[in-house]
């Protein structure tokens, strides 16, 4: 993990976003502001900024909980009737006509990666009683404003991705691939403009934290190479605050990269089905525990969920 995740001037550049963010919420939701005054009051802050951009991204009480523990109940009768009637909108990242970056060895178009692991996924949380729906199917096209349209009804939007990094960190192959080594593992991004933030950052620190129990390298080369800010001190969340599908989603809305499909090690292992079982759990566990905090019919925030 990198020491210098901020400089002075993006800490405070994030608490500007953040605090013009919750200013243009509390308009836009009625008694919200009454809410963040009564927070104040009862933590005796005269700062209203800082504190509500604290508890925006404080610490969620998640948790984890390993394999073993989770092997009797993940599929369970219980289990199963309690995520009876919530729906997931998974969403493949990018179609067969823009397929993303192409893998270092295979030449393999993202999109195919991302196809793959979002069914894996949806039959894992199908399994576990959800309802996981797709945005779009291998052979379908669909722009990103048609994503966010197909939420009606879900609870919960996550985007699956393979990762990259700029050009100027490639080996160009014969093949006219990148290649490269100065990035792997997984990311999840979110974005500060996604009008259910601190849900968002509750999905995205479950997963992440999920990923991170199980395993999984995480990836921090777009803060130190990008200078893209991270919002956790222990794990690799970003705010990509102007994602299409982050942003323009009405729920709470991840982005997960899964490994970088330009780094030949990490496009082995996004190959690999054991690896993709082992993933797609780890989401499903993290997805199973933002869930217990937020079952349906509780909102345990003081946001309504739409």
């Amino acid at each position: 993990m990198p020491t210098d995740r901020y400089t002075i001037a993006e800490i405070s550049l994030q608490k500007i976003r953040k605090s013009l963010f919750l200013q243009d919420f509390t308009r836009k939701i009625p008694g919200l502001a009454a809410s963040v005054i009564m927070t104040l009051a009862l933590s005796g802050s005269a700062h209203a900024d800082s504190a509500v951009t604290d508890d925006v991204y404080a610490e969620p009480e998640i948790t984890v909980r390993t394999s073993d523990e989770l092997k009797d109940t993940r599929y369970s009768a219980e289990t199963v009737q309690k995520h009876r009637g919530i729906k997931i909108l998974l969403d493949p990242g990018h179609d067969h006509v823009q397929p993303g970056v192409l893998s270092s060895e295979h030449a393999t178009g993202e999109y195919v990666f991302n196809v793959n692991l979002a069914v894996k996924l949806q039959q894992e949380l199908n399994r576990r009683g959800y309802t996981a729906d797709l945005t779009h199917t291998l052979n379908e096209t669909c722009p990103l404003t048609n994503r966010t349209t197909k939420i009606n009804g879900h609870r919960i939007f996550v985007s699956l991705h393979h990762d990259s990094v700029q050009e100027f960190d490639c080996e160009w192959t014969s093949k006219k691939t990148c290649r490269t080594d100065s990035a792997s593992g997984y990311s999840v991004l979110l974005s500060n403009e996604n009008p259910m933030l601190r849900k968002t950052y509750i999905l995205a620190y479950a997963t992440a934290s999920y990923l991170k129990d199980r395993g999984f390298s995480p990836n921090y080369y777009h803060h130190t190479v990008e200078k893209v800010p991270l919002v956790t001190d222990i794990l690799p969340v970003y705010d990509k605050q102007n994602l299409y599908v982050l942003r323009n989603s009405s729920v709470p809305a991840v982005l997960v990269e899964t490994a970088v499909i330009t780094n030949p090690a990490d496009e082995k292992k996004a190959l690999d089905e054991g690896f993709q079982k082992k993933f797609t759990e780890a989401l499903a566990d993290g997805i199973d525990a933002y869930f217990e905090l937020f079952p349906e019919n509780r909102s345990g925030d003081g946001l309504k969920e739409k």
